[in-house]
């Protein structure tokens, strides 16, 4: 079985968080850097973390036989937090990023304000969008996609209040609720119309309902920035095709879309035994585009749910197959969590 000392992109994740006490408690793993401390590495609103301590974790490592010391990427943090801050960035460094990828890894939590005092979509809505119920990760990673998302939008649009955006695939709101009245103007769309029928009684903007296989009633041209998070990992090779199309005429000249895709990341943190974590790799190498399976999370609220589907794109086919679409394409490994995003302009 072939090891690694790091894998391409190397998310880190939150297990448990809590404040108490004007105390932040933060339990979690992040996998280690050769000469970079563990304990070292967390950082709370840009101060160093007062409280850092490793703890072994087998557990996390059954899972990540491939990568080397996986088990020595425990950890929980203590900070303290102060009444009036109304957001939360937790940083683990990385001596692999570059300042335009720093937020990749980045949470963001959300304490109080708009994003979590606005009604929040019923249990069953939100499952079809994630796949799970619950309500804290609900708000926490639609919180941080949609705060990583906005770090680079921001640093390619810088006049934010300017640019007309779309929330391509917009569910329930799990991004929108975040971003939705940052813009100078929102539009969210989506397949799924109780969804969209939600966002539309709660968040600001305006929502329609779209067709997987029609394109939209939009004037071309109609948008200077487009982001769609877990949209093309569905979609299978004709409909993408459709779609890719259909965004490049939604850009304005110049616009600029950002596109989740499943790679190499998402099958190497896919929680299998390490021969099917293997055997998917080198498929993916093999065949650069494949489905893996169907997806059955929106079954009975969609016209087409055989359609909806898991996809899997590799690098090299994204910036052979999409330049047909789009002249300018930058792929960011493990930007939004497990997903690489995919920046396309017209």
């Amino acid at each position: 079985m072939q090891s690694f000392n790091r894998f391409e992109a190397e998310p880190w994740s939150i297990d448990g968080f809590a404040i108490v006490n004007g105390r932040l408690y933060i339990d979690g793993w992040a996998f280690p850097e050769d000469g970079n401390d563990l304990t070292s590495r967390f950082f709370v609103n840009g101060e160093p973390v007062e409280t850092a301590i490793a703890i072994d974790r087998p557990d996390v490592a059954k899972f990540f036989e491939r990568r080397n010391r996986a088990r020595d990427c425990g950890f929980h943090l203590e900070h303290p937090v102060t009444p009036s801050i109304s957001m939360l960035e937790v940083h683990c460094t990385s001596r692999h990023d570059t300042a335009r990828v720093r937020a990749r890894n980045s949470v963001f939590v959300p304490l109080k304000g708009a994003p979590v005092e606005r009604p929040v979509p019923s249990a069953e809505q939100r499952f079809r969008v994630i796949g799970n119920r619950d309500l804290d990760g609900f708000l926490r990673i639609g919180c941080t996609d949609a705060h990583k998302l906005l770090t680079l939008i921001r640093a390619d649009f810088p006049r934010l209040r300017e640019v007309r955006a779309l929330d391509w695939g917009v569910g329930c709101g799990r991004i929108a609720r975040h971003t939705s009245d940052l813009f100078g103007s929102f539009t969210g769309v989506d397949i799924d119309a109780d969804n969209v029928g939600w966002c539309s009684a709660n968040l600001p903007g305006r929502y329609e309902t779209i067709l997987l296989r029609e394109r939209t009633q939009f004037p071309s041209g109609e948008f200077d920035v487009i982001y769609g998070v877990s949209v093309f990992t569905h979609l299978r090779e004709d409909i993408q095709d459709l779609w890719l199309d259909e965004l490049r005429r939604l850009l304005r000249p110049g616009g600029r879309a950002y596109i989740t895709v499943h790679g190499r990341t998402a099958v190497e943190y896919s929680c299998r035994p390490a021969a099917e974590i293997a055997a998917a790799v080198s498929r993916l190498e093999r065949e650069q585009f494949f489905v893996s399976n169907v997806n059955h999370q929106l079954d009975g609220f969609v016209p087409e749910p055989g359609e909806y589907v898991n996809v899997f794109h590799h690098p090299d086919y994204v910036l052979r197959h999409w330049r047909k679409y789009f002249e300018h394409i930058e792929i960011i490994p493990g930007y939004i969590y497990t997903h690489d995003l995919v920046v396309v302009q017209r």
